[in-house]
């Protein structure tokens, strides 16, 4: 069946757009706002009562189904987020300059419109960091209960920019979620186990007691192919108090390479000094 012109036009039009962002994102610059309140307006396309066919009529071609113009409108609301994106990793001080705008487009029911907004966010909080803060607990709610791909890990990445400026309250944002924090722990890409041990260090900085759930998948860290996720998961276990001295001795002892050994030997270290000023407290009682 043949598609409305109109909106044929207003598709390739927009990503159109969306092509030039990509090479000359300067260039779309300008309609920046207009794109951002093509998202915020996100109207929805009621269903169309269909006529009962009589024979002998031609059937109303007006009728179109809802659930078909809603994915065209998804389509075109796609193109606008991704030439945002594009936009603001170019120029962030126009993204900054909206930052309120997007914190409701975390709610959006696209995933690809969250998605972007986190995205944005990142680039924002790279510039200016503070900008971002009212954010945070929206971004853990994505990050640990959003269903769909890739929010949670567009999410992840914005918190990221924010967790070395606000490390205690990102802990407290996450203080029940060590068992999903845990399964970033299991991914096959190292970017995000290391994104997942940064995000439990936190959370054992402030709240070791938590980490318990987590501290079985961090313990299989420890033979890592990554050596750096190998000495994070040393640091965050011996701060939680969730690995044994023995563990650690042969990580000190047996890792191939220098940094994880220091590491080790240096979290053995503090464990053994942490149990005799426990055993001079006893004493002393």
């Amino acid at each position: 069946m043949l598609e409305s012109p109109v909106e044929l036009g207003r598709d390739g039009a927009m990503f159109a757009v969306l092509a030039l962002s990509r090479r000359f994102p300067t260039d779309v610059e300008p309609g920046f706002s207009s794109l951002l309140r093509l998202l915020e307006a996100e109207t929805e396309t009621e269903p169309v009562e269909r006529e009962p066919h009589i024979p002998g009529r031609e059937p109303n071609p007006s009728g179109r189904e809802f659930g078909h113009a809603r994915a065209e409108n998804d389509i075109v609301r796609f193109a606008a987020a991704r030439t945002l994106r594009n936009v603001a990793t170019e120029r962030p001080e126009t993204a900054l300059e909206a930052v309120d705008r997007f914190g409701p487009l975390l709610d959006d029911r696209n995933a690809d419109v969250r998605a972007t907004a986190c995205e944005v966010f990142a680039v924002i909080a790279e510039e200016r960091t503070p900008a971002v803060r009212p954010q945070l607990g929206k971004l853990v709610e994505l990050l640990v209960s959003d269903p769909e791909h890739p929010v949670p890990w567009k999410a992840a990445s914005a918190l990221a920019e924010l967790t070395d400026e606000y490390p205690e309250a990102f802990a407290d944002a996450v203080v029940g979620d060590a068992d999903e924090l845990a399964l970033f722990l299991r991914d096959p890409d190292p970017d995000v186990r290391g994104l997942g041990v940064a995000f439990l260090s936190y959370l054992a900085e402030y709240h070791p007691e938590a980490v318990e759930r987590a501290s079985e998948p961090l313990r299989t860290l420890l033979t890592d192919e990554n050596p750096l996720i190998r000495a994070n998961a040393v640091r965050t276990l011996r701060t939680a108090n969730a690995v044994s001295p023995a563990d650690l001795r042969e990580v000190a002892k047996n890792d191939p390479d220098p940094d994880v050994r220091d590491v080790a030997a240096t979290a053995v270290r503090r464990l053994r000094r942490q149990g005799e000023q426990g055993s001079k407290g006893s004493a002393l009682e």
